[in-house]
């Protein structure tokens, strides 16, 4: 398995005071596993996931006392599996059967 991070965060300050926030975040996760059965079989199984987080923060702060924060996220998950079986058997002949099953499953999840 091969489990890749990588985060970006950016502060901006300027002198109306107003911080500004953003951090973007992506985690990648990759495994494959083959499991072989006697000689004739073989089992392949491969799954991809790509977490997203991308967050903005905008704090404003007046000379009036007043304070704005405001914040909106957004999380995206995305996965793919794909699960390959392929077996070849020889029972006075040759024949071949091919099992392909595909999953793709999206979450997304928003705040604000």
């Amino acid at each position: 398995c091969i489990i890749t991070s990588k985060c970006t965060c950016i502060i901006t300050s300027r002198r109306t005071c107003i911080i500004t926030f953003r951090c973007a975040c992506i985690i990648t996760c990759r495994c494959t596993c083959i499991i072989t059965l006697r000689r004739t079989c073989i089992i392949t199984f491969r799954c991809g996931c790509i977490i997203t987080c991308r967050c903005t923060c905008i704090i404003t702060l007046r000379c009036t006392s007043i304070i704005t924060f405001r914040c909106a996220c957004i999380i995206t998950c995305r996965c793919t599996c794909i699960i390959t079986l392929r077996c070849t058997s020889i029972i006075n002949s040759r024949s071949t059967c091919i099992n392909t099953s595909r999953c793709i499953c999206i979450i997304t999840f928003r705040c604000t």
